[in-house]
């Protein structure tokens, strides 16, 4: 664990370094602390500044990091992208970036998801909309996300059975297709399918199903 984090320490480091200079970070009982202020904006352009305290756990990245804006200028809410009970901003759906993401270095979540949401505060007090427009809250967000990534239609069930063939170690032609059709996978959308598996695997389908009611309660 102390290797783990010695080397998620050197990285964020190493990050802040080059493009983020007020920002500081140090190891804190099973933890890597980030705080001051965030540059929003391409490095040397910067465009804003928001006070923050980012947590990165020793299992990043498979466990989200935990991020706060602390100087009160976003408000605790949820049209604002915080969750109101603990304050900490909602980045997006785990899951995606992590399917999605070029690499899981803390360069590319703190380039992608991070400053992503701090410019889209910014342009939301100019404008009072989000620049790339926004998902649902709560399931329907997640189910929105995990159909992006699916390619299948923003339904429950429909990500949610898709989902549930993926968790197989392996997809055959006599399997039914999660389409709804009642029809085989060979008869039906088996290349679909398939490259969707190549995408989301049996481990990541069964984590992102985890995240989905289950049958009967949504």
């Amino acid at each position: 664990m102390v290797d783990r984090l010695s080397d998620l320490l050197q990285e964020v480091l190493a990050y802040i370094e080059v493009e983020q200079p007020e920002l500081t970070a140090r190891v804190h009982k099973d933890m890597v602390v980030v705080e001051g202020k965030l540059l929003v904006g391409p490095t040397g352009a910067w465009f804003d500044v928001y006070d923050v305290l980012l947590v990165f756990l020793k299992d990043f990245p498979d466990v989200e990091p935990l991020v706060w804006e602390v100087a009160s200028r976003v408000p605790r809410t949820a049209d604002r992208h915080v969750f109101p009970k603990d304050g900490n901003c909602c980045l997006g759906v785990w899951e995606e970036w992590l399917i999605c993401a070029p690499s899981h270095a803390v360069a590319d979540f703190m380039r992608g998801p991070l400053q992503s949401y701090f410019e889209g505060q910014t342009y939301f007090e100019m404008h009072g909309d989000w620049p790339y427009g926004q998902r649902s809250h709560g399931v329907q967000g997640v189910v929105e996300a995990f159909a992006d990534v699916l390619g299948v239609a923003q339904q429950l069930e429909l990500v949610r059975d898709h989902l549930t063939s993926l968790t197989r170690a392996q997809l055959k032609g006599h399997h039914v297709c999660p389409c709804g059709s009642g029809r085989r996978l060979r008869h039906c959308h088996l290349e679909q399918v398939r490259a969707m598996a190549g995408r989301v695997n049996p481990h990541m389908a069964r984590r992102m199903l985890q995240g989905l009611p289950l049958k009967g309660d949504g």
